[in-house]
């Protein structure tokens, strides 16, 4: 029982390592995104002519 649980420690360890890093690596690209959109559209209302 014991080699199993800790087996099953392990695994669960890095399984927990690898969402965390995958989540880290995809975040700051959908914030980065969403930023960059953001901040297009507040140029674009900028330097549209206003009627």
């Amino acid at each position: 029982m014991e080699p199993f649980a800790s087996v099953s420690i392990d695994a669960l360890a890095e399984f927990t390592v690898g969402i965390a890093s995958l989540l880290g690596f995809i975040f700051p690209q959908i914030a980065v995104t969403s930023y960059a959109k953001y901040v297009y559209k507040s140029l674009q209302r900028e330097n549209s002519p206003k009627p």
